[in-house]
């Protein structure tokens, strides 16, 4: 498919946002969250990609936060759905989380049909998708029930899902705050999921909200655990 219309794909934007990311956003995002850590590095190594990630949303360093956890070379083919209504309301907003992070605008509300075909176009040129399944950020931290949209993209999409669980942001800049309070945020990365083509798109959703949740609530230690320094990236 034909994405030479995303200016945010093409490489005179992917190159100033690894600089970008590398000097400012993640150096700026370990000033806020410290420690910061990963779990379940391992469910990543022999990932097929593209793929499509999913987080809880508690906050608007959700999407840092997760592109920090992922290797560089995962990283940099991936693009985030962003609420269309929310930050491409604003021209200058919407250019820079797409340049930041490689947003796109995503629909929360009405037919999803133009975002998921976008998404469709996305992975066929292979491009690996981050997106929040609860639709917004959740104003106690708890996981909010999931669109049964998710379940319809991932079962059309037929790519790896990865549920990412990002702990600890509701701490530090939860949903109503305007200034981060530092503390711990961890990443679990959970094992990849396969959903049948035939599958019932809420049975779908309903399977990757258990499988987020259950990361969630994982307090077990894990041996991939480490910490991230501003600026090193996984090779």
């Amino acid at each position: 498919m034909d994405l030479s219309k995303d200016w945010a794909l093409r490489p005179t934007a992917r190159l100033p946002r690894r600089g970008l990311q590398a000097g400012l956003v993640f150096p700026l995002h370990d000033r806020v969250c410290h420690p910061f850590a990963v779990e379940g590095r391992e469910h990543l190594e022999s990932l097929a990609t593209p793929a499509l990630f999913i987080a809880n949303h508690t906050s608007h360093l959700d999407t840092p936060t997760a592109l920090r956890a992922l290797p560089s070379a995962v990283r940099q083919r991936v693009a985030v759905a962003a609420a269309a209504d929310y930050f491409y309301r604003d021209g200058r907003l919407g250019f820079a989380v797409s340049l930041l992070l490689n947003t796109f605008p995503f629909c929360r509300d009405g037919s999803p049909r133009a975002s998921l075909n976008r998404c469709a176009r996305l992975v066929e040129g292979g491009w690996s998708i981050l997106m929040y399944p609860e639709g917004s950020r959740s104003a106690t931290g708890e996981l909010q029930p999931f669109k049964c949209g998710i379940g319809l993209l991932a079962r059309e999409l037929g790519v790896p899902v990865v549920p990412l669980a990002i702990v600890g942001l509701d701490r530090v800049l939860p949903k109503g705050c305007r200034r981060p309070r530092p503390g711990p945020v961890t990443v679990r990365i959970g094992a990849p999921i396969v959903i049948s083509p035939d599958a019932d798109r809420r049975a779908a959703a309903a399977e990757l909200r258990t499988a987020l949740a259950t990361l969630l609530t994982n307090n077990h230690p894990d041996t991939s655990l480490f910490d991230t320094p501003p600026g090193v990236q996984w090779a």
